[in-house]
């Protein structure tokens, strides 16, 4: 194994040989993506194995992943990974070290997932990943795939506490910069004129049956704060430490041009 310096967030290792009717592939990938409340990191190792008794194909493959966020916060971090292959196929290696401190945390005989509660923040964390597979023989393949998610918590618990009466939603999560983002956008545009409303208390009211697509839609915040959503972007909730412990519930009321709508309702907690 060979160093190969800082790699691009995607990209991808093939190789491949054939001769007599006889051939071996061994392919590895790996994928990053990095969102408001939500990044991921996924490494793949594809092989196939088609001849005689000596053909084969092997991939061994380290990555030490740098984690970095501009604000320190506590993430859930999920190391998860599965196999498949066909039977006979020599058991791969996996190695996942969490810090890189010489502890592995998750290996290829592990559960298939592992959740952890982890700091990040502007110092680099690394999480070394070992992944090491093979196979041989007639007819023999495996797929072995290793992840990290990475989900912020930032001392904020949200809820579903009321259903939609229609298709519409709002999500409600936390986000790496320590805010709320709070979005009704449907496949990243809105489709409705919307209007997104934040209160500290709990109520529920009905909207006029001659108003709404449904006698089931409800109102559950107090009016406390109301907000239009004109964009895809969600809008950005920030809770101050002074107003901690704080308890806010949210739902979004969707102008629809067969009456008015409401997604479901969300208790957000922030302590």
């Amino acid at each position: 194994m060979l160093p190969a310096g800082p790699l691009a967030g995607n990209g991808g290792l093939q190789a491949s040989a054939s001769a007599g009717g006889e051939s071996a592939n061994a392919n590895v990938a790996w994928q990053t993506e990095v969102l408001d409340g939500f990044a991921r990191f996924e490494m793949i190792q594809d092989l196939q194995s088609v001849g005689g008794a000596t053909t084969g194909a092997a991939v061994d493959f380290e990555v030490v992943l740098q984690i970095t966020n501009s604000v320190p916060i506590q993430v859930r971090m999920a190391l998860a990974h599965s196999l498949q292959a066909t039977v006979g196929t020599p058991v791969p290696l996996l190695r996942v070290d969490v810090g890189d401190d010489g502890i592995v945390d998750l290996y290829e005989n592990s559960s298939s997932e592992l959740n952890l509660s982890i700091a990040i923040g502007p110092q680099p964390l690394a999480v070394r990943i070992t992944m090491a597979t093979s196979v041989a023989g007639v007819f023999s393949n495996a797929y072995h795939r290793c992840a990290v998610g990475l989900w912020p918590q930032a001392q904020v618990q949200v809820s579903e506490v009321m259903l939609p009466c229609d298709i519409w939603g709002l999500s409600v999560s936390p986000t790496f910069l320590g805010d709320i983002a709070l979005d009704a956008s449907s496949g990243g545009w809105i489709a409705q004129p919307t209007i997104v409303v934040l209160g500290f208390g709990a109520q529920v009211v009905a909207i006029p049956p001659a108003l709404s697509v449904s006698p089931l839609c409800l109102l559950l915040p107090t009016p406390d704060s109301v907000q239009f959503q004109t964009s895809s972007a969600p809008l950005r909730l920030s809770i101050p430490a002074a107003l901690r412990p704080l308890t806010l519930f949210a739902q979004a009321v969707m102008l629809t041009p067969a009456g008015i709508a409401t997604t479901n309702g969300h208790r957000v907690h922030a302590y």
